[in-house]
């Protein structure tokens, strides 16, 4: 009686913990949920730097090493350039459609449904393709 309710009792935790991996994802999952966290988080310092050196006056960057001072960024800015995406350390994508509008793009290794539903900004984003993410920036031209 006692083995079949330690057998019961393995099987019931063996189940539980195939269980949790399956509807969790397992550690690959998490690995790849937590990069495109860091990617989103990326993508929001990148439209955050290019707003606020996006001066009414003065036009967007040709590029993003173009060397811009936003005091609010400029230490997060200089890492994410350095080291660009988390997997794979490509660059980050940006483009840049006129002196007041851009847009900051990356590929999503997860859903990106999921991660714009993640995002506070939904206005800001744009899912150009199922696995693309990109961040849309406008600036208001100042009337002089």
């Amino acid at each position: 009686m006692n083995k079949l309710l330690l057998i019961c009792m393995c099987l019931l935790v063996g189940g539980a913990i195939v269980g949790g991996l399956m509807v969790i994802g397992g550690p690959k999952q998490a690995r790849l949920a937590r990069e495109d966290k860091q990617r989103i988080s990326d993508l929001r310092i990148l439209r955050s730097h290019l707003m606020c050196i996006g001066h009414p006056r003065k036009p967007l960057p040709q590029t993003l090493t173009d060397d811009a001072y936003c005091p609010s960024t400029r230490h997060s800015l200089y890492d994410i350039l350095a080291s660009g995406d988390p997997a794979s350390g490509a660059p980050y994508v940006y483009r840049r459609f006129s002196d007041t509008a851009f847009e900051v793009c990356t590929t999503l290794a997860l859903n990106s449904q999921k991660a714009r539903k993640a995002a506070f900004d939904q206005g800001n984003i744009a899912l150009p393709a199922d696995d693309t993410l990109c961040f849309i920036g406008e600036r208001a031209v100042s009337i002089e």
